[in-house]
């Protein structure tokens, strides 16, 4: 198994590159030209699992949680992904792992 913890400036620029990766498929329809166009939400393709995590929050203070930057979202495959569009900085202390 690959596991990647990956870190990007929003939800929709680190599907996007999930998708281009071909780790997460994107549903099409087709228009009234009969060109494909994206319909629906991404999902996993096979042999891949998704956390999406989202913000996270440093709680060093309960009383004042601050942001950590970007929008983190776990990815395991059987097989190794170029992610290379997508910022992956390995935790220290993970916020979530794969059990």
């Amino acid at each position: 198994m690959h596991d990647y913890y990956l870190r990007a400036a929003d939800r929709a620029t680190v599907i996007a590159a999930l998708v281009a990766a071909g780790a997460m498929i994107q549903p099409t329809a087709l228009d009234d030209e009969g060109n494909p166009v994206p319909s629906g939400e991404p999902h996993p393709a096979p042999g891949v699992d998704i956390d999406d995590i989202g913000v996270i929050y440093d709680t060093t203070d309960p009383e004042n949680p601050v942001p950590v930057a970007g929008y983190h979202i776990n990815v395991r495959s059987r097989a190794a992904i170029d992610l290379s569009a997508v910022e992956i900085i390995p935790p220290a202390t993970p916020y979530r792992v794969w059990a």
